[in-house]
């Protein structure tokens, strides 16, 4: 309660729109969560709840208590991970929205990540990930050569489609259900990720597409294996 009102002090509202459990908080049972977000949209403070990367069980027992309207969770073309766990399916049998975060994989579906891509050690968490070593830098490019292929095909307001503009179209029409929230701190690139709304695949190119994306090996765990971060998904 202390935090909602902070938050909504600094915010300077009288209520928030989506209020977010961005882990599952393992000391508290999420009957208990659920339970305290109906309590806040019955004072006022919020309109909705979501979830942050909980697992099925954790999902259906919120559900039942008081509905989240959506789960945030990592998801995109390099990182589809959702759609063989079953929690996308859950979540559009319970008519959960997904928050797609991390829909450029932290970047590396820009286009512009090599071998030769280095992360600062301290002040770039990038740097303990498995997933942007060297060694898996230079395997996974064979994902970007994929969709430079397909952007190839595609272009948007008579200018040609980035390999970002592709990874986003991709999940903005392969399900009505996920809403990609990509993050940058360049204007130029805002107003590019935007216009990836104006590109669309019909139902047949997606099909072709998740077919060749099924057939890539994606090198590298998002996480160091055992660490906090690997803990706390799928809870």
């Amino acid at each position: 309660m202390r935090a909602v009102d902070g938050s909504l002090k600094r915010l300077q509202r009288d209520c928030i729109d989506l209020y977010t459990q961005h882990r599952v908080d393992i000391d508290t049972p999420i009957e208990e969560v659920a339970g305290t977000m109906k309590d806040l949209v019955k004072m006022g403070k919020i309109k909705a709840w979501a979830l942050g990367e909980a697992g099925i069980k954790t999902i259906e027992r919120a559900h039942k208590v008081f509905a989240p309207v959506a789960m945030q969770s990592q998801y995109s073309m390099a990182f589809r991970e959702l759609e063989q766990n079953g929690i996308m399916d859950t979540c559009q049998k319970l008519g959960i929205t997904i928050v797609a975060y991390s829909p450029l994989d932290r970047g590396f579906l820009g286009g512009n990540f090599n071998k030769n891509t280095t992360f600062h050690k301290t002040l770039d968490f990038r740097a303990s990930m498995p997933r942007y070593t060297k060694e898996a830098l230079e395997a996974n490019q064979s994902v970007i050569e994929f969709i430079k292929k397909v952007a190839q095909s595609k272009s948007i307001n008579d200018k040609p489609a980035s390999v970002a503009q592709v990874a986003l179209a991709w999940i903005l029409s392969n399900k009505s259900f996920v809403i990609p929230i990509p993050e940058t701190t360049k204007i130029h690139r805002l107003e590019e990720n935007l216009n990836a709304s104006l590109l669309h695949f019909s139902l047949n190119e997606l099909k072709e597409i998740n077919k060749e994306l099924s057939k890539i090996v994606i090198i590298g765990d998002r996480y160091a294996p055992n660490s906090d971060a690997a803990k706390s998904v799928g809870l």
